[in-house]
């Protein structure tokens, strides 16, 4: 008897076939090694039954393309020799690979081999990791979120600071990575986010098989976004009935209290959180029908840990005396506000600041600022109830051998607690969200060697938000009142924002061909996918907001930079599509040397408005007429279909990759290859441009009265501006005739886009060694290297100036204030904000993987270097950061971009990330005692990230004259820096007596944007280890069941995860820690404000059969 020769193991990089399936390939040979063309090879299914045949070519080369995942048996047959057998494991992202050697005979012999995936990847140089479901469901996963699978990859960057993106992957965007379920995007059209239900967590845990995560697809398959390509296939059913029951539990007494709520004497929150699963699957007729069906769900109390700061009682009583003389009638307003502050839950704990929280502000009567406080501080610690559940199911059908047809379902419905408002619940953001969606999956086999798969799939759901009752919040409040450098917590948090939202309609089709001509792999792909949208977002900003207020101003009665927008109707009908199409060729050109040439074509439609509600100006602003003369109809183009005037109609994107095995060294091998990459454009421009006038014009007000009860109050003046613009406008109204009629009349902001615009487009490459250790371990170090080009910038300061009144506010000492002009380039218009493609990126890293697989223990271990560097981050559109310190999403001078070239928001050198699952050997003792335990867990360690000492002050004060966003958190005004270089912050920070920025050290910009490189200075450095332990018990008299009880630990060592310090020099608490980090997901949810740093801990029990 003959030995059958097979390679197999296991590797945490694997390389994929479609987003859904993948291959079976190998050669057959004689004892000798000599290849047998035309033997029969059988594909069967372990699972399902059904059978697909193929005969070797020439070279003895079998391959099964587009093959779902599974355990399958592999048949060879040939004339002479015996008969073989050899199982194998197909999961998405890999090529299996089963070489089969046939001994002489006419003898059955059966051979054993590993059934698991390939240990080196001599197929293809796509750079891919690949989840079992072992791993997805024993590793610990905060709230059980598909996304969270995709931490461990290498090269990906956890995104712990509370902004837009689960993680970047290799320096790329977070807003850069595409999520696919069974082939269907899972993606917003408008942020390029991920989709999630109402807990902002993608449910699904328990109805997923596998994931792949893949961040250097050079296949040609890979396509809409340049990031990682996370993809999910969904379980099905099989000839045998399987299924489980699950249910997770935390309550207050599980828990930690936070480093902050300690420190500063809050309470732990309650919490009582509750999250189950349950699927059943099998047959509905053995070999042909099968179904499979799966609920998920969870619910809780929100705990909450926030710094509050509210007016000290000495800073309400000399604001109300003051007010009684230079404003009698603002007093009745400011009593109501002063009256949130005081019955704020938790207002009673409230303490007077060290430094007396003035930020510069004194007044000599009361002694505010000398020897009186303005601002106290209390943490918060006030919940939400917020819930989720999720039904889905499929159904597959073998049709016959050459045919396989399978449709998935899925529902997911909830209450999601949005934002919850440390003031008063009056303010808390909430939004019911109902989500619908399937898959239908045909693969049909044409002959021997062709196959072809095709997907057809359908979304609707809806995300609007809004406080639970508008018309109560806006008696307490009518505004938002935000104040420069966080003196005091906002009022009406969120109230300029809604409502807002979207209802999306999302359907798509996906097809793949593949064909095998003797040495090449040949396919061909093309994909659709269309999103219709009912757009709410034009009620963002339609409620008004007075922002950047200083405390002298806010003392004397007098608003910040006031803003409000009056749409004309509620909502407006979006659509725009995506057409990918790719050829590839995948060419074996020896045993050991493969290579992978493929090319892609993409086309993104320019988004459209049905009722052509989209307005901008007629050119680049810098460019056109600002002849105030020219009146305002002329200046914009209003009535417009599309929201770009002219856009990039297809990205060609060529791609090359290789895998070489060095002769004589079988267990190496050398990967590489370069392509480029695009991302879509994000539709969330054209919520920017339908926020335009005519349609919707918006003012910005600086100064002014803040009391809606005192004539010419900030509001009134708003409103004003608002009907003499539109009464003039279809008239041919200039700015003069209507500040003739409207004396006070302040002109309106534009949102516009450059005349030419690109794609986002990356080039990427990279190079990799893979050694194998023994049977069983892998070590590879890969090189991985890209470059951004046409990236998003938004410039809102092209219209900015400092005149002698500016320059007086901010105490200019060189006669200027940077290069801003000192009066506006068009005075016809307030804030200029536009979208330009004009930003570029570079990364550099090297990562080095670890592997062991064995029966009992599955090991993965990342280490990665790297250095990211760019202009803006995260995709231009959406911060990276939004936690104690908002990134700054735009230019800081808006005539000099370049200057912004510095470390990615997302920039750290070192990074390590870890996950294991350990089943563990009872080699003694009674089975029940010592038999069943799992022990799983994860590890995260980081150097810290990047940030920017920035001064609200003078950003409050240039906000009055044309500078800066009107709707968005970014303070974009760094301050001066004394001496050079950057300072590394470290946990010191979060004892207020050791800060560790000093203001001594800084100085605020007064003559230009700060001297001061953008993210120099980085905050503490971050780790984390989760661990789950899980007790299995053999259900008596039923065969195969098992009871699982145990426990999730997250964050066990119950180690302080540290933000980075407060960087903004007109805070009273700038240079120290004060907020926490955690991961992106958590059991309380995401994106939510739940406190989820300390130790938590997760009784769990299961029943699985």
């Amino acid at each position: 008897m003959s030995f059958l020769i097979v390679i197999a193991g296991k590797s945490p990089q694997l390389w994929a076939q479609s987003v859904t399936s993948g291959d079976i390939v190998g050669v057959v040979a004689d004892p000798s090694g000599a290849v047998l063309p035309n033997a029969t090879v059988t594909l069967k299914s372990d699972e399902k039954g059904n059978t697909q045949i193929q005969s070797t070519n020439a070279h003895g080369v079998y391959r099964f393309s587009l093959v779902p995942p599974g355990r399958y048996t592999v048949s060879v047959a040939a004339a002479g020799f015996q008969k073989a057998n050899a199982p194998a494991v197909v999961t998405i992202g890999q090529a299996v690979t089963v070489n089969i050697a046939l001994a002489v005979g006419e003898a059955t012999s059966t051979v054993e081999v590993t059934d698991e995936a390939p240990l080196l990847q001599t197929e293809n140089a796509d750079v891919s990791t690949n989840f079992s479901e072992t791993q997805i469901t024993q590793v610990p996963n905060p709230g059980n979120d598909l996304s969270y699978i995709a931490q461990t990859a290498p090269g990906v960057v956890q995104n712990t600071q509370g902004g837009n993106g689960n993680f970047s992957a290799y320096g790329l965007p977070a807003t850069s990575n595409l999520f696919t379920l069974n082939g269907q995007n899972e993606n917003d059209p408008f942020l390029n986010l991920n989709n999630s239900g109402a807990t902002n967590l993608l449910l699904g845990n328990n109805d997923v098989r596998e994931a792949t995560v893949v961040t250097n697809g050079y296949s040609g398959q890979y396509g809409t976004l340049a990031g990682a390509n996370v993809n999910y296939v969904t379980k099905s059913g099989s000839n045998n009935f399987h299924g489980n029951a699950l249910y997770w539990w935390n309550g207050r007494a599980l828990n930690a209290n936070s480093f902050f709520n300690n420190q500063n004497g809050a309470p732990r929150p309650f919490v009582n959180a509750n999250q189950w699963a349950a699927s059943f699957g099998g047959p509905i007729k053995k070999d042909k029908t099968f179904f499979f069906v799966d609920t998920e769900g969870l619910r809780f109390v929100l705990p909450t840990s926030t710094n509050v700061r509210i007016p000290s009682p000495q800073f309400q009583a000399a604001t109300l005396a003051n007010l009684a003389n230079v404003s009698p009638a603002s007093v009745p307003f400011y009593t109501s506000l002063f009256n949130l502050y005081q019955n704020a839950p938790g207002a009673g704990r409230a303490t007077p600041l060290t430094n007396l929280g003035c930020n510069g502000f004194t007044d000599a009567n009361s002694g505010l600022g000398i020897s009186q406080p303005c601002s106290s501080a209390f943490t918060s610690t006030v919940g939400q109830l917020s819930t989720e559940y999720l039904i889905t199911g499929r159904i597959d059908q073998n049709i016959g051998n050459n045919d396989r047809l399978f449709g998935h379902f899925r529902t997911d419905h909830g209450f999601q607690a949005t934002l919850t408002d440390a003031i008063s619940p009056l303010f808390n953001l909430g939004s019911t969200q109902p989500q619908y969606e399937g898959q239908l999956e045909e693969t049909h086999t044409l002959g021997a060697n062709a196959v072809n798969q095709f997907i057809a799939s359908g979304q609707w759901y809806s995300a609007t938000f809004n406080l639970p009752n508008l018309q109560t919040a806006l008696q307490a409040i009518p505004f938002r009142l935000a104040f420069a450098g966080g003196a005091f917590s906002s009022l009406g948090r969120e109230i300029n924002i809604v409502p807002q939202g979207r209802n999306v309609t999302q359907y798509q089709f996906v097809d793949d061909f593949s064909i095998t001509k003797g040495a090449h792999s040949l396919k061909l792909g093309l994909s659709f996918r269309r999103n219709d949208i009912t757009d709410f977002d034009p009620g963002i900003g339609s409620i008004g907001a007075s922002q950047g207020t200083t405390l002298q101003n806010f003392f004397n009665g007098i608003g910040g930079t006031y803003f409000q927008s009056f749409p004309s109707k509620p909502s407006q009908p979006i659509a725009l599509y995506a057409l990918g199409f790719y050829a590839q060729d995948e060419w074996s050109v020896k045993p050991n040397l493969k290579l992978t040439f493929s090319l892609r074509g993409e086309h993104f439609s320019n988004p459209v408005c049905q009722t052509n509600c989209f307005g901008r100006l007629s050119g680049d602003f810098l460019s056109i007429s600002h002849d105030v003369n020219q009146s305002y109809n002329q200046a914009i183009v209003s009535g417009q279909n599309q929201v770009l005037p002219n856009y990039t109609a297809v990205e060609w994107l060529p791609r090359f990759g290789f895998t070489w095995t060095p002769f004589g060294l079988k267990g190496t091998v050398v990967r590489g290859g370069f392509g480029l990459f695009a991302d879509s454009f994000p539709g969330t421009v054209a919520d920017q441009l339908l926020s335009n006038p005519p349609l919707q014009a918006g003012f910005n007000i600086a100064g002014g009265n803040l009391s809606p009860g005192v004539p010419g109050n900030q509001a009134q003046l708003a409103a004003q501006s608002n009907a003499a613009f539109h009464a003039a406008f279809a008239n041919g109204g200039t700015l003069a005739s209507i500040q003739n009629a409207v004396p006070g009349f302040t002109p309106p902001t534009i949102n516009t886009v450059a005349s030419r615009i690109q794609n986002p487009r990356y080039q990427e490459w990279n190079l990799e060694l893979q050694q194998a250790l023994g049977q069983k371990m892998s070590l590879s170090l890969n090189y991985v290297g890209n470059h951004g080009v046409h990236e998003v910038v938004q410039n809102p300061g092209l219209n900015a100036f400092c005149d002698s009144n500016c320059q007086g506010q901010l105490g200019t000492t060189a006669g200027h204030f940077g290069d801003l002009p000192t009066t506006a380039t068009d005075p016809r218009f307030s804030t200029i904000t536009e979208i330009s493609s004009a930003g570029v990126s570079n990364y550099n890293g090297l990562t080095a993987s670890f592997t062991r697989r064995t029966t009992n223990l599955t090991v993965q271990a990342n280490y990665t270097w790297s250095h990211a560097l760019d202009e803006v981050s995260n995709g231009g559109i959406l911060q990276f950061g939004q936690n104690t310190n908002f990134s700054p999403i735009n230019a800081f001078d808006p005539f000099n971009l370049r200057s912004n070239y510095g470390n990615s928001d997302y920039d750290t050198r070192h990074y390590f990330s870890l996950n294991y699952v350990y089943t563990v050997p009872r080699k003694f003792g009674p089975s029940a005692l010592f038999g069943g335990w799992v022990v799983s867990g994860t590890a995260f360690a980081r150097a810290g990230l990047p940030f920017t000492v920035v001064d609200s002050n003078a950003f409050g004060i240039l906000q009055g004259f044309n500078y800066g966003f009107t709707n968005i958190t970014s303070v974009s005004v760094p301050a001066n820096l004394s001496g050079t270089g950057g300072h590394t912050c470290t946990a010191s920070a979060a004892n207020p007596a050791t800060p560790c920025l000093l203001g001594s050290n800084f100085s605020p910009a007064v003559n230009g944007f700060g001297q001061q490189r953008r993210n120099q200075f980085t905050g503490p450095s971050y780790f984390n280890t989760d661990l789950s332990i899980t007790k299995n018990f053999k259900i008596p008299h039923w065969e195969g069941a098992l009871l699982g009880v145990g426990a999730q630990f997250f964050n066990v060592l119950n180690h302080p995860h540290f933000d980075q310090p407060d960087a903004d020099i007109a805070s009273p608490t700038f240079g120290s820690v004060i907020n926490p980090v955690s991961s992106p997901t958590s059991i309380f949810g995401s994106f939510l404000g739940a406190d989820a740093s300390p130790r938590l801990i997760q009784l769990h029990a299961s029943i699985t059969f």
